[in-house]
Formats: structure tokens, sequence, C-alpha cells
């Protein structure tokens, strides 16, 4: 198995950090897509079992609960686009910021019968409820490299 370090030592020299869940002077204490001080595990970028490689450049670090949402598919660019896509910059927020939002979101049902999709005005109510509970708190929504906090709640397992 690869070491932890040659990992960091190959990300460290082939990889921007920009768009990143942590800073590179971090990725070896913090999750690279949601920025927690957590343990870490290696996550194949394309795995195993669809012909990945056991090799630094096919590996990130990942807390669990990240590891669980990434991506298992064969395109390495990919895990990359999906965390810049749904990390944020704010350490320590990411994991909060989704309880909220999944509790706002089970104070809304679905009209029975019309699939399990919410009508615009739930949108609605659940965006500007989910902005009010997060209280005079002041939290970046938008990721490093412009993309909208909202993104990872597609990640979300009901």
């Amino acid at each position: 198995m690869i070491s932890k370090n040659k990992i960091l030592d190959y990300h460290y020299k082939n990889t921007d950090e920009c768009g990143m869940g942590c800073d590179a002077d971090e990725w070896h204490k913090r999750c690279w897509r949601c920025g927690y001080e957590r343990d870490l595990e290696r996550c194949h970028i394309i795995p195993k079992s669809i012909g990945g490689q056991d090799i630094p450049k096919n590996y990130v670090l990942l807390c669990n609960d990240c590891h669980q949402e990434a991506p298992n598919v064969n395109d390495e660019k990919f895990m990359f686009e999906w965390i810049e896509k749904t990390c944020i910059s704010s350490y320590d927020t990411f994991w909060h910021l989704r309880d909220v939002f999944k509790q706002t979101l089970n104070e809304c049902s679905t009209h029975f019968g019309h699939g399990h999709k919410l009508n615009q005005s739930s949108k609605e109510w659940v965006s500007n409820e989910f902005i009010k509970k997060l209280g005079k708190k002041k939290y970046c929504l938008i990721g490093k490299n412009g993309e909208n906090f909202i993104n990872s709640l597609n990640y979300i397992n009901e």
C-alpha cells in the first residue's frame, strides 16, 4: 500500500491547491474536500476494481465521510472536479452546514403523487430557512473556485 507521505509528496509537486477544501500545507491533517481535521483515508481516484493503479498519483486523502461520497469512476480528472465543486473554503463548517440543511429539508414535504422533487415555492422556503438558521454567523458558502456550497447537497444520502 502506498504511504500517505508518498501521496503527499506527489501532490505537493503536481496538484494545485486552489479549489481544494484546505491549503496544501495542511493536506497531511485535513480532509482535502471538507477541510476538517480528521483521520485521513487513502481514496483511489480511479478505483482498483476498474483498473486504477496503486501509485501516488491515483490517490487523494479524504476523511471517511467524504470518502463515502467520492466518485467511483474511470476518469482521473473528475475527482478533483468533484472536490472543487463541492468543497467550501471555511474550515470546520462543511458538515455542520450540511446538518443544518438536512434539518431544514426535513421540515418540508413533496406533494403526494408528484414524485420526490420539491416544487419551486418549497425550494425557496428551504433556502430562506437555511440562511435564517445560520443566524448571524458568517459562513463562506462559496468554494475557492466560485462554486456554491449547494453543489455538495446533491451528495446527501437520505
